[in-house]
């Protein structure tokens, strides 16, 4: 019988039972199931985390007793209400059960044995309400930066914050095939960030030790591109309100302006072109055109507009450079989008955050083709919201 459906079977018999696996359990790093709990799961590890002598969040980690490669993982916070079932979370790979490494409220840190890392996040209703879900993100394993295994020629390094109160930080590694069909991650390499603001895919890493760093995929290393300087801080997004026109190169076109409520060319020869207009009232002075990338071939925009009403919501979309309607991507229920950058003349990538992390649509970066605007390739499931990638000619 398939292993994948035989897990998904176990799970559903799993959330029936599950009210008494998490109120067995002792609180023992390696706990051994209760007798009120059900047969088909064995306990290896959990987290908890109590207030005023009570348990508020809990995870218990280990596995199916038929299944026992396929690691699950059973969630529950009193936040989410008292009479909410806890959530089950499975693997994406049969590497055993995960050990709790550490934790912290919302989010825990998991490790197979052969080394492969996870982080367990909950995710949060978009109108600021209790949380919703959980997902396991893979970080894969821990990577030597003097070492780097055989890269692809294309691939994304996306910074990520884990571990106890998301305080650790580190940046993935994830490979690209030609065809973006088959991303794969490489691991991840801790105490690295990125370096500068976004948006700019040709960004340097940001070393723990404040050097700057670039991917040497040819030679398989880092490589240093400049010494240590305690100043340097990690680049993270501020989501501040832009009131003013701001300038974008636009190559032989000239220069695009991304404004309150409009986008703007200035060619050349200082002739001004209004490319899109919002058709709002009040001048558009909650939202404004924040980012303007012009396609390698000129002839397509990535655009990315906030609106800043009660709190900031980022969107990001296809605009053709001679102008037209904006087209959203990528295609689905997304909360929040930005625009990272160009691939090449057809294929961009893009930064999205589901409205939850109950199902689909994933938080993660996704590669869009402007050919085919209704689909997006999910190149790695996160909630960073940036990425730069590297490139090998030959």
């Amino acid at each position: 019988m398939n292993r994948r459906f035989l897990l998904g079977a176990s799970v559903a018999a799993l959330v029936a039972g599950v009210a008494g696996v998490v109120l067995g359990l002792g609180l023992k790093q390696n706990p051994k199931p209760a007798k009120t709990a059900r047969p088909f799961f064995v306990a290896s590890s959990q987290y908890v985390h109590r207030t005023k002598k009570k348990v508020d969040f809990r995870v218990i980690s280990g596995a199916i007793k038929s299944a026992p490669r396929w690691p699950v993982m059973i969630v529950t916070d009193a936040d989410a209400g008292r009479h909410a079932k806890p959530w089950v979370v499975t693997g994406d790979m049969p590497n055993g059960p995960l050990r709790i490494v550490e934790g912290s409220p919302g989010t825990v840190l998991v490790r197979a044995k052969n080394g492969y890392t996870y982080s367990l996040e909950e995710g949060y209703e978009d109108n600021g309400g209790g949380p919703n879900g959980a997902t396991l993100y893979s970080l894969g394993k821990r990577l030597d930066p003097r070492n780097l295994p055989s890269l692809s020629k294309l691939g994304v390094a996306v910074p990520v914050q884990y571990g106890k109160d998301a305080k650790r930080r580190a940046v993935i590694l994830v490979g690209i095939d030609k065809y973006i069909s088959s991303p794969h991650i490489y691991g991840y390499l801790p105490g690295f960030s990125l370096a500068s603001k976004s948006p700019d895919l040709d960004r340097l890493l940001l070393g723990p030790d404040r050097a700057l760093y670039r991917i040497d995929s040819s030679a398989r290393h880092l490589e240093l591109v400049a010494k240590p300087l305690a100043s340097r801080e990690p680049w993270i997004r501020n989501g501040r309100q832009q009131t003013r026109c701001k300038p974008w190169p636009g190559g032989k076109a000239g220069t695009y302006y991304g404004c309150p409520g409009r986008i703007e060319l200035v060619r050349p020869n200082g002739t001004r072109t209004t490319v899109f207009r919002d058709n709002c009232r009040n001048g558009c002075s909650g939202s404004a055109w924040e980012v303007v990338l012009p396609s390698p071939d000129g002839k397509t925009l990535l655009v990315q507009e906030g609106m800043y009403l009660c709190g900031g919501v980022w969107s990001t979309s296809l605009l053709p450079a001679s102008g037209g309607k904006p087209e959203a991507i990528p295609a689905g229920e997304f909360s929040d989008s930005w625009a990272l950058g160009w691939l090449d003349a057809d294929t961009a990538l893009v930064a999205a955050r589901g409205p939850g992390e109950c199902g689909p649509p994933h938080s993660g970066i996704y590669v869009v083709d402007r050919r085919y605007p209704g689909l997006s390739t999910l190149v790695l499931a996160t909630t960073s919201d940036d990425a730069v990638v590297w490139r090998r000619s030959k």
